[in-house]
């Protein structure tokens, strides 16, 4: 498949028939999704999906180097980037000679990430630009600043940001990657073999073989990530920017981990890239499902002010029905059985929670029908009849 004129890309191999969706699979999912978003999203809803996908996306990306950052630390820094202010709390660490600290170094790595996929996704490269600089350049974004760290972190790897690697010191297991004289070239036949083969399965092929050739000392996962998905734009996909396979590839860490390795060890392409098109296909059903949650828990603010009210029905946000004993084993702990009783039925009462009987259960949902519901539930069978099963959280429930 690869180009036999390259001996390190020559002994890469994939196999096409192993890739759970087709290239046309995943446009249609994708038009379907546009055509959704046209119709029916609010610009409230938009925004916020945006917003959250550029936050999720980014934070996601930091948690693949095992950083320890939390959710509402990553949010204060997204803040200071969507105000246009700048974030300079290293600068006067090292001004005030205060010591730098590994939270200092996962707040600069997150800073750096969501500045990038931003300014990315404002202004994305061409596929003619795509090159060995223009990879050099977003890795030097990506890391800009990172290696003042080596003198305060033990065991610190060093990124040489913007510098391809100089050393063949790299190996996983009884891989390889590409030797480091050869970086240039093998990377270059790879972009040239991408720009004559532009489709969304050979973007997958790219992030993996990318990642597989590891052009730089430390920081490629984040580069291969970030490139995918503008590579993904390019080819009309997320035209609104609602999702990323970055927050996937979060959510299934260890399975994304095992098929990376695996695809190096076993010099087979397919074995990720077939991962990266899985979580394209969830990615976009992710947006129909944050946009219901995102409705729904609208709905349930409207309606009650009462925290214990709030607290009881927030599970059916995530999931459109629950029994009462499931519903009750949410917060078994935190509130007593006969107050639990008194703030759903009082739900009931109000009208606003629909509660239906189904043989000796009784079910219990918001009293909301959204369109949404339908287009997911579609997706989602189409989605797992592709791939077999649904991954847990995924698969949507129908009121019963």
């Amino acid at each position: 498949m690869f180009t036999k004129t390259n001996k390190y890309l020559s002994q890469l191999q994939f196999h096409p028939g192993k890739i759970p969706f087709s290239n046309k699979e995943i446009q249609d999912l994708d038009q379907e999704l546009s055509l959704y978003e046209k119709k029916f999203l609010n610009p409230d809803i938009e925004a916020n999906l945006i917003s959250k996908n550029e936050l999720f996306a980014s934070f996601a990306i930091s948690k693949a180097e095992d950083s320890n950052l939390t959710l509402v630390q990553a949010q204060n820094i997204y803040k200071f980037i969507k105000d246009n202010r700048q974030w300079n709390l290293i600068e006067q660490k090292i001004n005030n000679q205060e010591e730098l600290t590994q939270t200092d170094y996962e707040k600069l790595e997150y800073f750096n990430i969501i500045k990038t996929f931003r300014n990315l996704n404002q202004k994305p490269f061409k596929l003619a630009d795509l090159s060995v600089d223009l990879l050099k350049d977003i890795h030097a974004q990506l890391t800009a600043g990172m290696d003042i760290f080596k003198e305060h972190i033990f065991q610190f790897e060093v990124y040489n940001s913007g510098h391809l690697r100089k050393n063949d010191n790299i190996k996983v297991g009884d891989y390889q990657p590409s030797p480091a004289k050869d970086l240039n070239r093998n990377i270059t036949d790879f972009i040239n073999w991408l720009k004559n083969n532009f489709t969304i399965t050979n973007v997958a092929i790219f992030h993996n073989a990318l990642y597989a050739l590891h052009p730089f000392c430390n920081g490629n996962k984040r580069l291969c990530r970030v490139t995918e998905h503008i590579l993904y734009r390019l080819l009309n996909l997320n035209s609104k920017n609602t999702y990323s396979t970055s927050y996937y590839y979060h959510q299934f860490k260890p399975k994304y981990y095992k098929r990376l390795i695996s695809s190096l060890l076993q010099k087979d392409l397919t074995i990720f890239s077939s991962f990266i098109i899985e979580a394209l296909a969830m990615s976009i059903l992710g947006v129909y499902k944050t946009s219901i949650e995102f409705q729904r828990m609208q709905f349930l603010e409207k309606n009650t002010s009462d925290s214990r009210q709030k607290k009881i029905l927030k599970p059916l946000v995530k999931e459109k029905s629950l029994t009462y004993t499931n519903l009750h084993k949410r917060i078994k702990r935190k509130m007593a059985e006969q107050s639990f009783n008194n703030q759903l039925q009082k739900g009931v009462s109000q009208g606003w929670v629909q509660k239906r009987k189904q043989g000796k259960s009784v079910f219990y949902s918001l009293n909301l029908d959204l369109a949404e519901e339908d287009l997911y539930l579609k997706r989602a069978k189409f989605v797992e009849s592709k791939l077999g099963v649904l991954p847990v959280g995924y698969k949507p429930e129908p009121f019963l």
